[in-house]
């Protein structure tokens, strides 16, 4: 066992800024299994939505103390965790990144034994944390505002000692440190929480609010990436500026500070990633932003609008990649302006009470204008038809707009009978025809406006919990049919109107993506043929990428939503409400209960009775599958299906047959060697009908030219030897023979199996 030890007293914080008092995390080096939990003493809160980064097969982390609010910090270790960056060395970049990193406190861990704490100097005494292994497990426990080091020490001594699996551990971890105390606002007093002792006298509450999450293999994982502007974004949109194929973020501040965000996602990554690529200076007051390629070279041309300067300013495409400043195009039309979009053959400028159509090839002339107001607050063109644009109204009308030639005329007027704040176009049920999407501003309504054929349109409502804000159309689960879709502005909420068959259309539970947003768009960040939506938050002051997973979207806010083997949180409690420990021990017992009975990923294994075939062998392998329950128990439960499947990183050069059962919950299924050499994972999944679980580690089978032939020579010799035993002090890939991360007394065992064959 080795353990480190990070203890510091400091400055005492005031009780409405402290979050996540205690943190426990813990993970599996042997499976990838990663567990999470804390608490703190703060009512009305939402702790698993502030403090905690979850990364199911990659690892994990808690930002507390002078909480994370905004979630930047939490996306920067994401980010970093996702790239591979161990976690001690994430800690001195989260110094260079935040200039509040005094006041933070961290642990973060990953799957292969990285791990590491932090106190900041500014974090609320008494304040520390450890780290240390104990067989596979390795663990961070820190705390700050704590009635003393024994909170700390104790969840230490429960990991170490408590026997059972990882849940086992973090339910014991969480109950040692309440015994001594926890949050010392709660169990002693707010102003000093370390003056009763550690543990303070009985009875008391060591806090109001706490999760415990596990991650294993098949959760949903999903977050919400988080990108600072130092201001509210209050308008969006995407471009390929650095020309490598994949959409790149713009957003703008109130300011007029233009933001440039390239895309750094990884190859098949789910998680789109971004990092700062510079800034312009827009206007003030910027109403929008709009891209056109102005010079004709083939690049997008940036066009940021305002709401009093009167012109348009234009910034070129750089063939290099991002932009440079160009002009400011006097627009000479009326009013405030509101919007800016290309359409109508030229660019749109809508003011509150004027739509102009500007011609940047002719030197931003006014080619067309037309009185639309008052209270004109979006314009949508038409995608379908460049010649028409739809203009919504405060005062609950639709205006489409036909362009000919020089002139503007109102085609016909809809009226909605709500004020409306937003409006999109776009063919929904794939008629050739263009419907609408129009929001409301205060009555919490949207209307799909179906286009009939015959110049009219049938609408249906759509009740919405709060406000809505942006309207979109996009495919948002890959089916083929157009999804409509609106943000709304307090909570941020993603409601998806879900096409079912082009001509029936419900509207889908709510997804959490951010707070407080002005604009949203919907676009494939990460290249899996799914739209993310791209929106900003004046809470965080960021760009936010709500990830589409499949389909589906992150379940919460901040950087666990997904969802996961245990997910227990007892959020927004009050003082008088029992203490959130209790609460979880009480839903850990009866999810333990519930699990009798049924596969557990960590207790069923899966064995090879080799671990290695020559190419093209007409020998078989055997995999032999035995179903356990999380007490050891067989699981013997005749309706439980099994499936192996290659994992994504597998070669995918062995034969999969089919899944035999044998009885008393065990299976085999044979395995047959391809024709090139390689290593295959297998993913193992058995299904229940409750809940799938996929066993943990993933079993490996290696295709090789020659049993015992590791430097690949084609001749089983001494040399293999020499080959095996320099890779394997080198600690490289190859040599790691079970796929556990580790280099370790097995590999040499599985190698010499291999070459006794």
């Amino acid at each position: 066992m080795f353990r480190r030890v990070c203890l510091g007293a400091s400055i005492v914080l005031t009780a409405g800024h402290a979050s996540a008092t205690w943190s426990i995390l813990i993970v599996d080096t042997r499976t990838g299994e990663i567990g999470l939990a804390s608490a703190t003493c703060l009512t009305n809160t939402d702790l698993l939505q502030l403090t905690p980064v979850m990364l199911g097969g990659v690892g994990g982390a808690t930002a507390q103390s002078f909480g994370d609010t905004t979630g930047q910090n939490r996306t920067f270790i994401r980010d970093r965790l996702l790239e591979g960056v161990a976690p001690a060395d994430i800690l001195p970049l989260l110094d260079a990144f935040d200039s509040g990193h005094q006041t933070r406190q961290y642990g973060l861990i990953d799957v292969n034994g990285g791990v590491a704490t932090f106190s900041g100097t500014g974090a609320g005494a008494w304040a520390g944390g450890v780290t240390g292994k104990i067989g596979d497990y390795v663990y961070a426990v820190q705390g700050n505002v704590l009635t003393g080091s024994p909170v700390v020490m104790e969840a230490e001594h429960a990991i170490i000692t408590t026997s059972g699996d990882l849940p086992d551990k973090l339910m014991a971890s969480m109950q040692a440190a309440r015994a001594m105390g926890g949050d010392g606002r709660c169990s002693c007093v707010s102003n000093n929480p370390t003056g009763c002792g550690s543990p303070p006298p009985a009875p008391f509450k060591s806090a109001d609010i706490g999760y415990m999450i596990i991650a294993r293999a098949g959760d949903f994982n999903a977050s919400n990436g988080v990108y600072g502007i130092g201001g509210e974004p209050v308008a969006i949109t995407v471009s390929d500026f650095d020309h490598d194929g994949k959409p790149d973020v713009i957003a703008t501040r109130f300011d007029g500070v233009i933001h440039l965000f390239q895309n750094t996602t990884a190859a098949g990554s789910p998680f789109t990633t971004l990092a700062p690529a510079g800034t312009l200076n827009g206007p003030a007051q910027p109403i929008g932003l709009a891209l056109h390629d102005v010079d004709g070279d083939g690049l997008d041309d940036l066009l940021a609008g305002a709401g009093l300067l009167g012109a348009v300013r234009v910034f070129v495409g750089l063939p290099g990649g991002g932009f440079a400043f160009s002009q400011d195009a006097p627009t000479g039309i009326t009013g405030t302006g509101v919007d800016i979009k290309v359409g109508l053959g030229g660019v749109l400028m809508l003011t509150n009470t004027t739509l102009g159509v500007l011609d940047p090839a002719h030197g931003w002339s006014l080619d067309a204008s037309l009185a639309v107001g008052p209270g004109a607050v979006r314009v949508a063109p038409d995608p379908g038809d460049d010649a028409r644009a739809f203009v919504a109204t405060s005062a609950g009308q639709v205006h489409q707009v036909r362009r000919d030639k020089g002139t503007l005329t109102i085609e016909q007027t809809l009226s909605i009978g709500w004020n409306l704040i937003a409006i999109s176009a776009g063919d929904v049920n794939a008629d050739g025809r263009t419907d609408l999407l129009v929001v409301a501003d205060t009555n919490r309504s949207a209307a799909l406006l179906i286009d009939d054929g015959q110049g009219g349109f049938t609408r249906q409502d759509f009740a919405l919990e709060v406000p809505g804000r942006a309207a979109m159309m996009a495919d948002f689960d890959g089916d083929g049919f157009v999804d409509p879709a609106v943000i709304s502005h307090g909570f941020a909420t993603l409601f998806i109107i879900r096409n079912h068959d082009n001509t029936t259309y419900t509207l889908e539970d709510p997804r959490y993506v951010t707070r407080s947003t002005r604009h949203a768009v919907a676009v494939d960040m990460n290249g899996d043929g799914l739209p993310e939506v791209v929106s900003g938050g004046f809470n965080s002051r960021a760009v936010v990428i709500a990830d589409n997973f499949d389909g589906r979207f992150a379940e919460d806010l901040g950087a666990a939503g997904g969802n996961y083997f245990m997910h227990f949180n007892v959020p927004n409690a009050r003082r008088t409400d029992p203490d959130p420990v209790d609460q979880l021990q009480d839903r850990f017992d009866l999810w333990r209960a519930d699990l009798i009975g049924r596969p557990d990923a960590i207790e069923s294994h899966a064995v090879l009775n080799v671990l290695a075939v020559p190419i093209g062998s007409t020998r078989t392998v055997t995999m032999t599958i035995t179903l356990l329950d999380w007490t050891g128990a067989r699981v013997t439960n005749n309706g439980v299906s099994i499936t192996v499947a290659h994992e994504p990183d597998s070669a995918g050069v062995s034969e999969i047959g089919a899944v035999v059962a044998v009885g008393d919950g065990v299976y085999c299924v044979t395995l047959a060697a391809g024709d090139t050499a390689g290593r295959d994972r297998f993913r193992i999944t058995a299904d229940d009908g409750v809940r799938p679980v996929v066993l943990m580690p993933s079993p490996t089978l290696r295709t090789v030219d020659a049993i015992g032939d590791f430097d690949g020579d084609g001749v089983v010799s001494f040399f293999d030897v020499q080959a095996f035993l320099q890779a394997f002090s080198a600690h490289l890939p190859i040599a790691d023979l079970n796929s556990d991360g580790k280099f370790d007394i097995a590999d040499v065992q599985i190698f010499l199996d291999i070459l006794s064959q």
